[in-house]
């Protein structure tokens, strides 16, 4: 995601303004394979977010593309990061209680 965003964007190959949908594109493929391999529905749900959230970011041309990459970033990334903390924690506390 660095090579994408620094070099592909310096190096002129990449639009500046298509970094986000990009990036959107990965984390989805990210949450994808990470879901299927944890055998969890809800992780590879939020795939389909992510990917949604790039096809709209691909049809945004202005700064609102921040705005929307930061939503998404809330929704799509620290909620998924929090549930999955918790459920760590509550079998972190079963082990310790047998």
């Amino acid at each position: 995601m660095t090579l994408i965003g620094f070099v592909g964007t310096l190096s002129g190959n990449i639009n500046p303004m298509s970094i986000n949908p990009l990036l959107s594109v990965i984390m989805g493929i990210g949450y994808m394979v990470t879901g299927k391999i944890l055998e969890s529905k809800w992780l590879t749900n939020v795939s389909a977010g992510w990917w949604c959230g790039a096809l709209i970011l691909f049809f945004i041309h202005s700064e609102m593309q921040l705005l929307l990459m930061a939503l998404m970033m809330l929704a799509f990334q620290t909620v998924p990061g929090i549930v999955i903390y918790k459920k760590y924690k509550k079998e972190m506390e079963s082990r310790i209680d047998r």
